[in-house]
C-alpha cells in the first residue's frame, strides 16, 4: 500500500464513489484542479470548508541596505496549504 494518493487513484475513487466512468471522473477532477490553479495564479486564496485553505505567498530572496536605501527582491511564489482543524 502506497502512502501517496496519485491523480489516477483519485480519479478511480471519484468514479467509484459517484457511479460514473473514469473519463467523467477525470473531467471533474481536472476541472476542480484547473479552477484552484487559476484562482491561485490570479492571487486569490482558495478556501474549501472542511478541507483547508490554499494560498500563494511571495518569498524574499535578498535584502540589502546601503546609505539608507533598502533593496528587496522577491523570489519565486510559494504555494501554502493550511488544513482545516
Amino acid at each position: 500500500m502506497s502512502d501517496v494518493l496519485t491523480k489516477k487513484a483519485l480519479i478511480e475513487s471519484v468514479a467509484e464513489l459517484n457511479d460514473v466512468t473514469k473519463r467523467e471522473a477525470e473531467k471533474s477532477v481536472d476541472s476542480v484542479i484547473d479552477t484552484i490553479k487559476d484562482a491561485l495564479i490570479e492571487g486569490m486564496s482558495v478556501n474549501i470548508h472542511g478541507f483547508g485553505v490554499f494560498s500563494v505567498k511571495d518569498t524574499i530572496v535578498h535584502s540589502e541596505k546601503r546609505h539608507s536605501l533598502i533593496s528587496i527582491r522577491s523570489g519565486s511564489p510559494v504555494l501554502k496549504f493550511v488544513p482545516d482543524s
